[in-house]
């Protein structure tokens, strides 16, 4: 008996507060409520890496992105240690077109190029942080290129979850006679690119990327259109700033870490301060 009455006491207030709740939604007081949380971020910053070697001298001495390994460690520790939220393209997608909310500490972690240490040095540290980023990849890698992400390699981040995959175009990673190929070919060359790059991911099993970084930072009209028909929807450059909420969606702005970005520069790209 004594148990039949605690569950008579525990439905009667079970139904007290749904028709609280009821009263709350229906007089605009919840609906305040909810509108009335923690506020989101005002400004994400995205961070573009490119190759993170454990002895940066031993790289590409001709590529002024390189960083350390170290560097890279302490700047993911960072983020962790402070809070932070790796937030997805998607997530990014819908911030920027409409409004979703994010965290107040929120970043973006790319990678451009595509080159192995990105998984030999840079993953192991995504999976002990649960940390999200995303990787633009070249489909083509040239002859006497330092070497780039296996399709094993690419299959074991994507299928973890916290990696996804963005174009850096098939073949065009290179200038015209000085100028980007983004820049110099027809939309129907860029197009066959483009559509040649989304081949490689169908055949390697990797979805179909809805995001590019531009080789350079750099695209023209045709590009652009070529972009749309190949079902990319977000577009990167290499303009250094912060994106916001109603930004274009094809030209997004992007911070690139190089070995000149200390730890305190570094804190105040993530943090919002940067000027």
């Amino acid at each position: 008996m004594n148990i039949f009455f605690a569950f008579l006491r525990c439905l009667r207030l079970s139904v007290l507060c749904l028709l609280f709740t009821a009263l709350l939604f229906y007089s605009g007081e919840f609906p305040r409520a909810l509108a009335a949380g923690p506020p989101g971020a005002e400004k994400v910053p995205v961070i573009a890496y490119h190759e993170v070697l454990p002895s940066p001298g031993n790289g590409d001495s001709s590529n002024s992105s390189i960083i350390s390994l170290e560097q890279f460690t302490g700047q993911m520790n960072y983020l962790h240690s402070n809070g932070f939220y790796t937030a997805s393209l998607a997530e990014l997608e819908g911030y920027v077109k409409s409004g979703r909310r994010l965290p107040p500490k929120t970043v973006v972690i790319t990678f451009d190029d595509g080159y192995e240490s990105s998984y030999l040095y840079c993953y192991p540290y995504l999976l002990r942080y649960n940390f999200r980023a995303s990787v633009f990849l070249m489909g083509s890698v040239p002859p006497n290129a330092r070497q780039h992400l296996t399709g094993l390699q690419l299959l074991n981040m994507t299928r973890s979850g916290l990696v996804e995959i963005g174009s850096h175009t098939y073949g065009l990673h290179r200038e015209i006679d000085g100028t980007p190929a983004l820049m110099a070919l027809s939309g129907q060359e860029i197009a066959g690119d483009f559509a040649r790059f989304n081949l490689l991911c169908s055949r390697v099993g990797i979805n179909r990327p809805f995001s590019i970084a531009y080789p350079y930072g750099a695209a023209g009209p045709a590009a652009l259109e070529a972009s749309s028909g190949a079902g990319y929807r977000m577009g990167f450059t290499i303009e250094k700033g912060y994106v916001r909420t109603g930004d274009q969606p094809t030209s997004l702005k992007r911070f690139n870490i190089g070995p000149e970005v200390d730890i305190d520069s570094f804190a105040a790209i993530v943090s919002g301060t940067f000027k």
